[in-house]
């Protein structure tokens, strides 16, 4: 302003927000870079510090798809280049768990099956990609890395219309283990698997598979319950849904057929964002686009591509869009709905006022410009990702307080053009 020195507006302005490297909540949210290079570079041996033989004498196990390191497609996104960087610094990348594997290096979407079998061996060190890279560099050492937390586990391949995915069959107990949200009941290696212990207790008890001496009753009853069966893991919605049947994680529900309401969302404007494969059709970051939008205006809903004050409620699939997600969170009236449970309201099992809070845990990477990523997510700060991730409120509703702007052109309207409210004097 007029009259200001330089140095008292520098003075005014808000501090800048401390640069962060990632989000909190583990590795596997989308990376947050403060400057304009990629999210992730690919180390080379013996440059910027990067040790020749950071991994000499270890065996790897990579898991999921890494998009930020580049190549390939679908479920060997980034794998090919990942690889070549494990070798490159002594390491040996093998496809499965053994009880030779040192490492499992967990990228986006990653295997249930993996990452269950290593949460079980102490020997294993699970390690995001992030965590990688500074242990290849010096900056850290394996044992020090970072927990993983899993949050979305891969879809892996469809037969006959079904996923094989195992964390579809899983029970809550075993996702929360396989998650990292809770400790293995048992650790390979540390103790025998009932298994092994089956086996010993055949060759010594006359093949009842019983224990010498142990009724069959009395096996019966030591016998670990079976956890009861449950429709998701905990964490929100955005976490694989496990289902206790053989049929397909989500299927689209018809108006008027199995209690789905024919005009549920009469009258609700509808954002998507993020990708939907459990519902199918497409391809890219327009993955089930097409027949979520279908089948929410099949219910009477409208669907628009941008949030505004007119949108109800935002559709929140994978990887959803920091951009849509960070505007939706300012705006009480919108609610963020999963399609877990856009599927239970539209079947009149739930209203939207009570859907499940939505915790975003990976913003997509949007399209890439010149080798950079367009995504927002890389360069908001850590209180920005957390507001946007639902981890925490945001500081500003839009609706509940007028913006700045809002508020100027009110009071320029009303004062005949100077900006100022009619009866003010400019002094």
């Amino acid at each position: 302003p007029a009259g200001t020195s330089s140095g008292a507006a520098a003075a005014a302005a808000p501090a800048a927000a401390a640069p962060t490297s990632s989000a909190s909540r583990g590795d596997l949210v989308v990376q947050k870079e403060t400057t304009t290079k990629p999210a992730f570079r690919v180390p080379v041996p013996g440059v910027d510090g990067a040790i020749a033989d950071a991994l000499a004498g270890k065996t790897v196990v990579m898991t999921g798809v890494f998009p930020e390191v580049g190549g390939g497609t679908g479920l060997s996104l980034g794998k090919d280049r990942t690889k070549a960087m494990v070798e490159s610094f002594g390491g040996r990348v093998t496809g499965s768990i053994s009880g030779k594997t040192d490492i499992l290096l967990v990228g986006q979407e990653p295997g249930y099956s993996k990452v269950s079998e290593a949460r079980k061996r102490p020997k294993i060190t699970l390690v995001s990609l992030v965590d990688l890279e500074r242990v290849l560099k010096g900056q850290k050492v394996i044992e020090d890395a970072a927990p993983v937390v899993v949050n979305n586990f891969s879809a892996g391949y469809e037969i006959r219309g079904q996923s094989n995915s195992l964390a579809l069959t899983a029970s809550a107990a075993e996702l929360r283990v396989a998650q990292g949200l809770a400790p293995p009941p048992e650790l390979i290696g540390a103790a025998k698997t009932a298994k092994t212990a089956k086996k010993d207790a055949k060759s010594k008890g006359g093949g009842s598979g019983v224990p010498a001496g142990t009724s069959s009753g009395a096996a019966a009853a030591a016998a670990p319950a079976a956890a009861a069966p449950t429709s998701s893991a905990s964490r929100g919605d955005l976490v694989v849904q496990k289902e206790t049947t053989t049929k397909p994680a989500f299927r689209v529900p018809v108006p008027g057929v199995d209690g789905a309401i024919a005009d549920a969302l009469a009258g609700k404007t509808v954002v998507m964002t993020g990708v939907f494969p459990e519902v199918g059709g497409g391809t890219g970051l327009s993955l089930g686009k097409d027949r979520t939008k279908a089948m929410v205006e099949s219910f009477g809903g409208r669907v628009t591509g941008s949030i505004s004050g007119k949108t109800d409620i935002l559709l929140v699939g994978q990887e959803p869009g920091y951009s849509k997600v960070s505007e939706a969170r300012k705006r009480p009236k919108i609610t963020l709905v999963s399609l877990v449970d856009l599927e239970r309201v539209l079947k009149g099992q739930k209203v939207i006022e009570d859907a499940a809070p939505v915790v975003v845990n990976n913003f997509s990477a949007g399209y890439e410009i010149r080798g950079q990523s367009n995504s927002l997510a890389l360069t908001a700060s850590a209180a920005e990702l957390r507001v946007a991730q639902g981890l925490a409120p945001p500081p500003e509703l839009i609706g509940a307080a007028k913006t700045a702007k809002t508020a100027k052109k009110d009071a320029k309207s009303k004062g005949g053009g100077s900006g100022v409210p009619a009866g003010t004097s400019s002094g």
